[in-house]
């Protein structure tokens, strides 16, 4: 004779599947979560990448179908950039900008091949720290230099031009608030969860979490 269960038992097993599932639930969502985290941070580091490829082989070509360069070929090429912050105003903290920036005849800074990175939804820059000394600031720009191949940190906050003078042989001097000697850490945080990525002065860079 079967023996049938009782609602007892039957509450038991339908609780322990509810368990179950929401146990696999917030797993799934904590991998989820991680691997969006993850994903900007690699986002990052592919375009840190890119920017130091421009820069270095002296790109200053718009491939955009249909889209005019404003860096002329006469045009000196100051290097290509990325600029990050933790405002939160306009969402700021939720993209990144890349441009390449030259000079022309008139001594004028123009950027060109400008470009607005969304991070991943809900991922945010929590925080930006420069090693090398500086102000404490919300908006730093990692410039690479096309001729001497350096990889220099600016305030985002306060420069708006990247250029200070032009010597006798034509060489490009920038603002002395760059700086050449630390390491800029971009904190990323999806609620609990957080990841860094680190560009040294040499343009090497490496994400981790946190």
């Amino acid at each position: 004779m079967k023996r049938s269960f009782t609602l007892i038992e039957l509450l038991v097993v339908i609780a322990i599947f509810g368990l179950t599932a929401s146990l696999i639930t917030a797993s799934y969502l904590t991998f989820e979560r991680n691997q969006r985290l993850k994903n900007a941070a690699l986002m990052i580091k592919s375009d840190v990448r890119l920017v130091a490829d421009k820069a270095f082989s002296g790109d200053k070509i718009i491939n955009d179908a249909g889209t005019d360069t404003l860096c002329l070929k006469q045009d000196k090429l100051i290097g290509w950039y990325l600029s990050f912050s933790t405002r939160t105003i306009d969402d700021s903290n939720t993209k990144y900008r890349m441009s390449g920036r030259c000079r022309d005849s008139a001594v004028s800074e123009v950027d060109f091949g400008d470009k607005i990175i969304n991070l991943p939804s809900d991922v945010i820059i929590s925080d930006l720290v420069y090693t090398g000394g500086g102000p404490d600031v919300e908006t730093y720009d990692i410039l690479f230099s096309p001729l001497l191949h350096n990889v220099y940190v600016n305030d985002g906050d306060f420069t708006p031009d990247f250029v200070e003078n032009e010597d006798s042989e034509g060489n490009l001097n920038l603002v002395d608030t760059f700086y050449t000697n630390g390491d800029l850490v971009i904190e990323l945080t999806l609620q609990s969860s957080k990841y860094k990525v680190t560009i040294n002065s040499l343009g090497e860079v490496r994400e981790e979490k946190i």
